[in-house]
Order: C-alpha cells, then structure tokens, then sequence
C-alpha cells in the first residue's frame, strides 16, 4: 500500500510518501511484495477515476437514503496558509496548514460509516 498527496498546482511542501506492507490472516509471509511507482502528484485523471470508483454500502441492510429536498443551507470557509516548521525540509522551512470555518483539521475517533450506521 502506498499514499501520497494529490495536488494539481505547484506547492512547496515537504512531500511524505507513506508506504506499508499488508499482510493478510491465511496467506504466506514467504509471499513476496511488489514494489509499485506511484502516478505523479498532479495525476487528475487517476485521481478521479479513484474517487468516481467509491462508492456508499447501499444494500438492503444498509440502505442509502439520501435526501432529495435540500432544506438546509451550509456556508463553509476553507483556510490555507503556511507555517514556519524549523524541521521542513522542503519549502523554505515552511509547513503548508489548512482549517475549515476557521478550525484546524483534526482525525475523527469515529467514521462516518460508523457514525451513521451503529
């Protein structure tokens, strides 16, 4: 497995390519891995392709139902800026830092899935 950033415009920032190595219950630890280059950052088509691929549970015990009448308005602000990082390598000893309404991201305990369904 292995994950990078997508981004579709220049940034300076200092890229971390996370890589694992999955091993499933059942199978052999013998088994070799394959080791795979990863399409370019900027890779759009690639990327939308990915994100055209998932999709929700939608199953009898899952149903999707989404709403068909928007009953509400939502107003979001998203915030890009930079911050100094004394050990960046990339980027002129800068980090590039993002908040939505004004709220720096954080990971979730819980998914969505989960939040949604138990």
């Amino acid at each position: 497995m292995i994950a990078s950033p997508f981004m579709d415009s220049f940034i300076v920032v200092d890229n971390k390519t996370a890589t694992a190595t999955i091993h499933y219950t059942g199978t052999h630890s013998s088994s070799p891995t394959t080791l795979t280059t990863p399409p370019p950052q900027n890779a759009t088509l690639v990327a939308n392709k990915f994100i055209d691929s998932l999709r929700s549970l939608n199953s009898k015990r899952f149903p999707a139902k989404v709403p068909l009448k928007m009953v509400h308005s939502l107003y979001f602000t998203v915030g890009l800026g930079i911050n100094p990082c004394s050990t960046c390598k990339a980027g002129n000893g800068s980090r590039v830092v993002a908040s939505v309404n004004n709220v720096t991201f954080v990971m979730p305990a819980t998914t969505l899935l989960q939040a949604h369904y138990f």
